[in-house]
């Protein structure tokens, strides 16, 4: 039999026929072996392998593999609920490309560190999509009882696909209402119900049942204002543009869901993820109020003042839903992005509408027509969002320059360390080089695991932009390691 190993390097790609020799075996062990390697190709192979049976063979017999515990309590938690299988996309309730670690599942459950990919588990199967930008990474985290599915690439099917094809009629398909879209929803259960499978909304999400204790609380950094001379548009401003929108497409609430929507119109800045400066938080804007929906204990006195000058009040996070049911039980619409706000906000209003009593004695539109609960449409706050104001354009230059800065300091220190190395010095890049990134004396972000807080070390705007000037002029690579020393040390002011 093949070594592990060997079986390990054989799997790069899914292919159908011989594989090629390897030389670690005796001619006789090698024929043999390799004129039975038949891989069915409806089949994905493994990313990673510990035992020959990772490999669907033609005759062989499979051995049984130490089982992941993560995935033993992960099926028990799904047959408690119900379900054949569970899909694990990467996003937050927000659709946020990076997430919180609380919402890490799919990163908890499948190994899988990187920033994009969808697990799916079934009762006797574990796979995790992502695309070329990881699939080696994948190889490498994955464990032996996993699938990698290279998406994008020839003959692998999307998940609803994979589950259309290779799920049993009546399978039950769980999914967690709060981190799939309305859209999203609505396409898998368009894949499934011809084939007489079925999707379910779960109200309890199974890798959180697994994760138990141990899962991170979430983020509870503390909001600030972000001041007019960098909004150059006050939150009222905003809301009543929004107000406008709302009454030319018949609609009486906005939801507002994405962070970045959620922190441009509330002019507020959070640290509740990496490198993004927002806030866990939702918006409805009616024609007579606004709520902004966040952690309470993120919002200071200033905050609360600035959002109280605007008529704008501050509920806990979990109320939306409790406001968009009685939305909807008072007739009016609320206006959805079907892209963006999640399939259990969706029929949380849906359902309270229905449940509100006959329709003969629901709100009427001005044409007599019974007004919908949900309209779905593209929010009106993207298009509002990229048309930048003066303090706006001015605020992206000035941010323009500071990256300029480090990154100018980085290649000077780095040309550096090339030269080093020419000369026999060695140098480890990823330990061993300092932090070129300015001080945002603007913004605020907590610490977090993955990069914890520094000192601040570079300069100002202004002083990085005449240092910037002095850089471009260098005539030699010795001045221009001199000018990004001297940008890095500078204190800021």
């Amino acid at each position: 039999m093949l070594r592990a190993s060997a079986l390990r390097l054989l799997q790069r790609t899914p292919i159908v026929g011989k594989r090629a020799p390897s030389p670690t075996h005796s001619p006789s062990q090698l024929a043999t072996a390799v004129a039975s390697l038949r891989v069915k190709p409806s089949r994905q192979l493994r990313a990673r392998s510990s035992a020959a049976s990772d490999v669907e063979v033609e005759g062989s017999t499979t051995t049984a593999m130490a089982s992941d515990p993560k995935l033993v309590a992960m099926r028990a938690a799904m047959k408690a609920a119900g379900v054949d299988a569970f899909l694990v996309p990467s996003q937050d309730p927000h659709f946020s490309e990076y997430v919180p670690t609380c919402f890490e599942r799919r990163m908890f459950i499948s190994g899988f560190t990187g920033s994009a990919g969808t697990a799916l588990v079934t009762h006797d199967e574990a796979l995790l999509w992502t695309d070329g930008r990881y699939f080696l990474q994948a190889e490498q985290e994955l464990g032996p009882e996993w699938t990698l599915m290279r998406g994008g690439q020839p003959g692998v099917p999307e998940p609803s696909k994979w589950l259309a094809d290779k799920m049993a009629k009546g399978s039950r398909v769980g999914v967690d209402p709060n981190v799939h879209s309305l859209s999203e929803t609505r396409a898998l259960r368009a894949a499934l119900e011809p084939v007489g499978s079925a999707v379910v909304t779960l109200g309890v999400n199974p890798v959180d049942t697994v994760w138990g204790t141990e899962r991170p609380p979430f983020p509870t950094a503390p909001l600030r204002v972000h001041k007019a001379e960098f909004s150059g548009q006050s939150v009222a401003d905003k809301i009543e543009l929004i107000r406008g929108k709302l009454r030319e497409h018949k609609s009486d609430v906005l939801v507002v869901s994405p962070l970045d929507e959620v922190a441009w119109l509330f002019n507020v800045r959070g640290g509740d993820l990496d490198y993004n400066p927002v806030t866990l938080g939702y918006g409805l804007v009616g024609e007579d109020d606004a709520c902004f929906y966040v952690d309470e204990g993120k919002a200071t006195e200033d905050v609360r003042a600035h959002l109280a000058e605007a008529g704008v009040t501050v509920k806990p996070y979990d109320a939306c839903a409790e406001d968009m049911r009685a939305a909807a039980t008072a007739g009016k619409t609320l206006w959805i992005d079907a892209d963006k706000v999640s399939v259990a906000l969706a029929e949380a209003a849906e359902e309270a509408a229905a449940a509100a009593g006959p329709a003969d004695k629901r709100a009427k539109t001005e044409s007599g027509e019974d007004k919908k609960p949900v309209k779905e449409g593209v929010s009106p706050i993207p298009l509002a969002k990229s048309v930048k104001n003066e303090a706006e354009l001015a605020g992206m230059l000035e941010a323009h320059l500071r990256d300029g800065v480090a990154m100018a300091s980085f290649w000077c220190w780095l040309d550096e360390q090339a030269a080093g190395v020419r000369s026999g010095t060695s140098t480890r890049l990823a330990s061993g080089s300092p932090s070129f990134a300015p001080s945002n004396p603007v913004s605020a972000r907590s610490p977090s695991r993955r990069s914890p807080a520094r000192a601040p070390t570079a300069p100002s705007f202004t002083t990085a932009r005449a240092r910037r000037a002095r850089a471009m002029s260098a005539p030699s690579r010795s001045s221009c390691a001199t000018a990004a020393a001297s940008t890095t040390a500078a204190p800021p002011t």
